[in-house]
């Protein structure tokens, strides 16, 4: 908050010539009761980065020799040691890659171009010595696979759907942990098509995919001595001849047979099916993230996210990052009877489960397509609409990024 709140004054043009070079002091006193770490770096570099695309090609010469013009130079004055850098460094990489894939437009950012992109930023790492793998589940072996749920909700687009499965394995890491990310790069609502007014900024809708792609950069870069696997769970949900419709049954590929109530619930439906894969892995814990429920962000905000564990004993280290952050998450209830919800007459479940309690009925979908004892559930939003300490305007923000950081950083202090 301190980072942030300062870079506010920092960027700002009417303050600091281009050229100068800012330092940056602080009494004994202050060292004393504030830590200039990695989320005072953090909030210093982050809060500059803006959501407006580059310029054109035509132009690139000039956009460039511009933003270079708004570049400042900060010299902390022995504020932090230099692993706190070096973490800075990792988190603000990691936040900056979340925000620019939920800022990307839907023209741009699709099944296949994220594909592209990932297959390109894993090769970057793997050249700088990171012990980084990738693997895509395409429609092929999603059909081989018996993944219903993913088919079914990218039948209708010509990008057909995938799944990203990144690795990150360090020589004798501590514990194995799964991270499954929603990747919907654009939400239509499907045949239940959605206003227009709720179209606008369904770009984000693939921002749990974001996060997850940004906590395992993080992971990478500051050497996490965790075994990190990340599901991508990509698809857009368009409207075709080939849409799911109301009422249609598919089979999901841990063989749950679903009913289509709305096909504007389509996220649940690709996480079940990489939750299915992440599950075999048998991690000591398992992490979804979507931008899932209008339930969450009426009951919680668009600045506090929801999320849901069937492990109590997760609930003092996600207060703990929650405060230590400043990304609040928010527990709330798993509600046995809700389950009733589900029913359909014609399939296992329903992929809805009622008006009422719309959020905790989704968490309560995804857990029957896992088998972990270790599992969190987070319904986030990704889009701020006013500025805030990772954002400096309306738009994509990286949220949950730090909030996991410090998460995995509070299980392994044992907190």
């Amino acid at each position: 908050l301190v980072g942030s709140s300062l870079t506010s004054q920092l960027v700002a043009e009417k303050y600091f010539r281009s050229e100068d070079v800012i330092k940056l002091e602080a009494s004994e006193t202050l060292k004393a009761s504030l830590t200039f770490g990695q989320h005072f770096i953090a909030g210093l570099r982050i809060k500059s980065v803006t959501n407006k695309l580059g310029e054109s090609s035509e132009s690139k010469e000039s956009s460039c020799s511009k933003a270079k013009d708004f570049k400042r130079k900060i010299h902390l004055k022995n504020l932090c040691s230099q692993k706190a850098l070096e973490q800075a460094n990792a988190l603000v990489q990691s936040l900056i890659v979340t925000k620019s894939l939920v800022n990307a437009p839907a023209n741009i950012l699709n099944p296949e171009s994220y594909e592209h992109f990932s297959l390109e930023y894993m090769e970057r790492l793997k050249s700088l010595g990171y012990p980084v793998e990738v693997e895509i589940f395409d429609k092929s072996k999603l059909q081989n696979d018996g993944a219903g749920l993913i088919l079914a909700v990218g039948a209708a687009s010509q990008h057909s759907p995938r799944i990203i499965k990144l690795v990150y394995s360090p020589p004798k890491p501590e514990k194995k942990v799964c991270f499954v990310g929603k990747g919907i790069t654009y939400d239509t609502g499907g045949l239940n098509l959605k206003p227009g007014s709720a179209m606008r900024n369904m770009k984000k809708d693939m921002g749990g995919s974001a996060a997850v792609f940004g906590i395992f950069v993080n992971s990478v870069l500051s050497n996490r001595n965790l075994h990190v696997t990340a599901y991508l769970a990509i698809a857009e949900n368009m409207v075709s001849s080939n849409s799911a419709r109301p009422g249609d049954v598919y089979v999901a590929r841990n063989g749950i047979a679903v009913e289509i109530d709305n096909t504007d619930a389509e996220g649940r439906l690709v996480l079940a099916d990489a939750l299915t894969y992440a599950s075999e892995e048998k991690p000591d814990l398992l992490v979804d993230i979507a931008t899932l429920t209008g339930a969450a962000r009426v009951a919680l905000g668009t600045q506090v996210d929801f999320c849901m564990t069937n492990n109590l004993e997760l609930a003092d280290p996600i207060l703990k990052a929650s405060i230590e952050t400043g990304d609040w998450v928010w527990r709330q209830p798993r509600v046995e009877i809700y389950n009733s919800g589900l029913d359909s007459r014609v399939a296992n479940i329903e992929n809805t489960g009622g008006r009422f309690g719309g959020a905790i009925t989704a968490g309560m979908f995804l857990e029957k397509f896992h088998e972990s004892k270790i599992w969190l559930h987070i319904d986030t939003w990704m889009w701020t609409d006013k500025p805030n300490m990772l954002s400096k305007e309306v738009g994509a923000t990286p949220k949950v990024v730090r909030f996991i950081n410090e998460l995995l950083n509070q299980i392994s202090n044992g907190n």
